[in-house]
């Protein structure tokens, strides 16, 4: 599933463009690119973040005891 919010995305981002003007009409303008390496950055990021924010609650949950766990619902 995460290679749909990969190309979702590329899809949106890719060749975009923004510019700012800001004081004494300096002017900055950027194009965002979305090649391989970025997309697989975003994928692993989005992977380990997955991972940690899963493992620290099931972490948790498994210090306490059964009949705890089972009467904490909500």
């Amino acid at each position: 599933m995460p290679q749909i919010g990969l190309f979702a995305s590329w899809f949106v981002f890719n060749g975009w463009q923004a510019s700012t003007i800001g004081a004494n009409n300096a002017s900055l303008s950027f194009q965002l690119t979305m090649n391989s390496s970025v997309m697989l950055t975003a994928g692993l990021l989005g992977l380990v973040i997955g991972v940690v924010g899963g493992a620290l609650p099931a972490f948790s949950a498994t210090r306490l005891p059964l009949t705890v766990a089972l009467r904490a619902r909500g």
